[in-house]
């Protein structure tokens, strides 16, 4: 069992264990006398002593006895209020591609599992989507930046950071490195430094995370440019119609555009109480 597990085995135990009171107990928690206790009680059909102990059981059916008893003769007017959940929030932020959207639907995600509750279906098709976004990209989403950043900056940042630490683990001085990548983008050194430095987790903290990602990006050009090579994303589909030459990114954009769908329908709710 797991320490997680084990934990809410105990929070369960520890919950069932405040529950339990003696009828004595539980007058003292309402502020009544025991005798005026077991009257109700017994009007409510549980016929108790006062050092008797009430299970959870018994405990529900005296506060419904309660709730009938002082029910109102005329049902109030239903009001309607509007009910915007959480999940939803998050299907229409990472439509609008807010920042850090999509990373804060996965730590979303992980809080509903390990609290053992069931996913709504609309978001679990989010996850899905966000998935295999990340599987053409090659990357993770992005935890929400500071401040906001245009995409166009975001890929040459990363771009630029993968020029530079290439230069460096092949023996390059940190002078030269920055003054060929400064010429290559067109941007002044300290621009370029700064555009480096909040992608190092993305190239790679390490010497050896760098080769092995570097690798990867490799297989993946290799995949798009190699024509021998088998085409992952084109085999997915049934080639009942000819297939048209999809990029990486004709794919991110139906993936996007499925993700929009699901946001239009991820509406706040009304409902009457």
């Amino acid at each position: 069992m797991s320490k997680i597990s084990e934990y809410q085995k105990a929070l369960r135990l520890k919950e069932a264990e405040s529950e339990s009171k003696t009828v004595g107990e539980f007058a003292t928690e309402l502020g009544k006398s025991t005798a005026v206790l077991l009257q109700q009680l017994k009007a409510a059909g549980i016929t108790k002593q006062s050092a008797d102990p009430l299970t959870v059981g018994e405990k529900r059916k005296f506060f419904k006895y309660l709730q009938n008893l002082h029910k109102p003769q005329k049902l109030r007017e239903k009001i309607t209020i509007t009910v915007n959940p959480e999940w939803q929030k998050l299907i229409r932020g990472v439509a609008a591609q807010e920042n850090g959207a999509e990373f804060s639907s996965l730590v979303y995600l992980l809080g509903v599992v390990l609290r053992g509750e069931s996913v709504e279906p609309e978001f679990q098709q989010l996850i899905n989507l966000i998935i295999a976004k990340a599987v053409i990209n090659g990357v993770l989403p992005l935890q929400k930046l500071g401040r906001p950043k245009r995409e166009e900056l975001d890929s040459i940042g990363r771009e630029a950071a993968a020029r530079y630490w290439e230069m460096i683990d092949f023996g390059s001085s940190y002078e030269l490195a920055v003054e060929v990548v400064s010429a290559e983008f067109h941007k002044s050194e300290r621009h370029i430094m700064r555009l480096i430095a909040p992608h190092k987790k993305y190239i790679g903290e390490t010497l050896e995370q760098r080769y092995i990602k570097r690798r990867y990006w490799q297989s993946i050009r290799e995949m798009y440019t190699n024509n021998s090579s088998v085409d992952l994303y084109r085999s997915l589909f049934e080639p009942k119609i000819p297939i048209p030459d999809f990029t990486s990114d004709d794919y991110v954009d139906h993936l996007d555009e499925l993700i929009q769908q699901l946001a239009d329908k991820a509406k706040p709710l009304t409902k009457k109480i």
